[in-house]
Formats: structure tokens, C-alpha cells, sequence
């Protein structure tokens, strides 16, 4: 049982990236839509106050 948890705790980026493409693929196609919108609204938020803040400094 603790070599499982040892198994979990050091998982490599390979792997790891597998269990996040899997975990997609299993969400309904809406879900995932509404996701990945979700994702870039919130970068084109901080991309736009990490640019106000920058011009702030100016």
C-alpha cells in the first residue's frame, strides 16, 4: 500500500499530462467548450491588468 502512494506522490510530466488528456476527453464536449472558454477569459483578464499595471508604472 505505501509503495501505491509513492507510485501517486511521484508521478512524471508525461504521465501526468496522459491523466489530464484523459480526464477531458471523459467531460462532455460542452463542459470542455465552456471550459476552455472560461480559461482564456481569465488570461485575457490578466493578461490586460498585468498591462495596465505596467503602463501604470510608465
Amino acid at each position: 500500500m505505501s509503495t501505491r502512494m509513492n507510485e501517486n506522490t511521484d508521478v512524471t510530466p508525461a504521465e501526468l499530462r496522459r491523466r489530464v488528456v484523459a480526464a477531458v476527453v471523459s467531460v462532455p464536449r460542452e463542459s470542455r467548450v465552456r471550459a476552455a472558454a472560461a480559461i482564456q477569459g481569465a488570461r485575457a483578464a490578466r493578461n490586460v491588468c498585468a498591462r495596465t499595471a505596467v503602463r501604470h508604472w510608465e
